[in-house]
């Protein structure tokens, strides 16, 4: 019986229908989605960088010197709502390192934010992130959309694509078993070659990024629960940050915190406080403590420590591995040479495709 992978050095032998079947299947999609997936692996590449490449391109906001330990949360959100008469602090951003700024976003009653960003040591207002540099933003956007609208459905399809070529790919390889490229061939056979073993030494990753990129988030998470808006006195005032983020940190031990909602936000269901644990590389944690804001009560505590397999591999390990964040600098490497592999094969299979039609119609 014909086996579709089989040991190293085996034979590997489709039959001639499933062979002609599976050739049709890896020229149409590759020269469908080639463009598309060409700018999917390149953008991807950037992505891998995002966060360093977005504070290098906006160092004026982001970077700091330390100076001794930050200013108590309290301070630094009075000082900077009294350069702001008419704003309140809606958001506080700490820092992920010393160098780096702490932001606050303020709101006006007609609905105008202003996201600030401030020198966690003096309080000093670095610039608004209206003015930042969006390139990153702009390549996120590129890289799920694909300029085709509907949110992140370009992705989604290309991933598709991209998991057909690759199985399909490793069959088509495993009857010519080209491991690498020889010099001194004619045309045809180094651009074929070239496209076989990039093919099959990057196979492994591709499959990968594939199926993170189309895996449906959804699985395995719940909706985060809804309260009604506790009992508190008319004009009573909320709880300071650093009275929020004390009453947050016992429901969260050993986390660290990422972010503080400082006011009662129907949409979230409290206060809410992002925690991150050590092995959460998303940039706004997954650990979520909602509170009531006028008494410190925590409301719900939504913990990775405490997820099911499926849940974290939603919330987490999923997007960490389509990143190459999961592992740091050898993981980011990793996504970004194989994203750039995608633009070479997705130029190298048309150019196979058509030196093959010319030669078929000369």
């Amino acid at each position: 019986m014909p086996t579709f992978l089989t040991a190293p050095g085996a034979a590997v032998q489709l039959p001639a229908a499933s062979l002609k079947r599976t050739q049709k299947l890896h020229r149409w999609v590759g020269l469908a989605a080639a463009m598309f997936l060409s700018v999917v692996g390149g953008t991807g590449s950037l992505l891998a960088f995002r966060e360093p490449i977005d504070l290098y391109l906006n160092q004026k906001l982001t970077k700091v010197t330390p100076a001794g330990p930050m200013l108590p949360l309290n301070d630094l959100v009075s000082r900077v709502s009294e350069k702001y008469p008419g704003y309140t602090a809606m958001q506080v951003n700490l820092p992920e390192r010393p160098d780096r700024e702490l932001d606050i976003v303020l709101v006006r009653e007609d609905g105008k934010v202003a996201p600030l960003a401030v020198n966690p040591y003096t309080g000093e207002v670095l610039g608004t992130f209206d003015q930042a540099n969006q390139f990153m933003d702009a390549v996120l956007r590129v890289h799920k959309s694909l300029l085709l609208g509907g949110g992140d459905a370009g992705a989604k399809l290309s991933g598709f694509a991209l998991l057909a070529l690759a199985i399909s790919g490793i069959a088509l390889w495993g009857r010519r078993k080209i491991p690498r490229v020889k010099t001194g061939s004619s045309r045809h056979v180094f651009t074929l070659d070239l496209h076989s073993a990039l093919g099959i030494y990057a196979v492994a990753f591709l499959l990968v990024f594939a199926l993170t990129g189309v895996y449906p988030r959804g699985i395995g998470m719940q909706r985060p629960r809804r309260f009604e808006e506790p009992q508190h006195a008319s004009g009573a005032a909320v709880l300071s940050a650093e009275e929020l983020l004390a009453a947050a940190r016992k429901a969260a031990p050993g986390a660290t915190p990422v972010w503080l909602d400082l006011r009662w936000q129907q949409a979230h269901g409290g206060a809410v406080v992002g925690f991150r644990y050590p092995y959460d590389h998303t940039p706004g944690g997954r650990t979520i403590v909602h509170m009531d804001p006028w008494s410190g009560k925590v409301l719900d505590v939504m913990s990775t420590e405490q997820m099911s397999a499926s849940r974290r591999f939603a919330m987490l390990w999923d997007m960490e591995i389509h990143t190459g964040t999961i592992l740091g600098w050898p993981t980011r490497m990793i996504a970004a040479i194989s994203g750039l592999v995608l633009p070479v094969m997705a130029v190298t299979g048309p150019m196979v495709w058509w030196m093959r039609r010319r030669r078929n119609f000369s």
